[in-house]
């Protein structure tokens, strides 16, 4: 017997998982976020699939690790998205894409997509 736990699926054969593609999982603040905030600016073009109740993680804009933030999505409006919890961070943005690039590096927060459709 294998001990693995509550939080894991073990397989001695084949798995195949499918789920719907979500296009971009990935975008960029366009405006910066404060302390506080409950809501965002990115790209909208890039959060087609991206819905109500779905995780979003911030990366952190400055050189702690510790500043990454997850928040779940309350609604998106065009290029706005509300959320829940509000922001223990800033998170540095910008429309003009120029701004923060640094040594050819974009600079801007990521705003990544966490929750993925697969169910088990």
């Amino acid at each position: 017997m294998i001990e693995a736990g509550d939080r894991a699926l073990v397989n001695t054969g084949l798995i195949e998982f499918y789920g719907k593609t979500i296009a971009n999982t990935m975008t960029r603040l366009t405006a910066i976020a404060n302390v506080g905030a409950t809501s965002i600016a990115i790209d909208s073009a890039l959060t087609a699939g991206w819905k109500v109740g779905d995780q979003i993680g911030l990366a952190g804009s400055s050189y702690s690790i510790n500043e990454q933030e997850i928040v779940t999505i309350l609604s998106i409006s065009g290029s706005t998205i509300n959320f829940s919890p509000a922001l223990q961070f800033k998170h540095y943005g910008s429309s003009d894409d120029a701004k923060y690039l640094i040594e050819g590096i974009d600079m801007r927060t990521e705003v990544l997509l966490l929750t993925r459709n697969i169910r088990i």
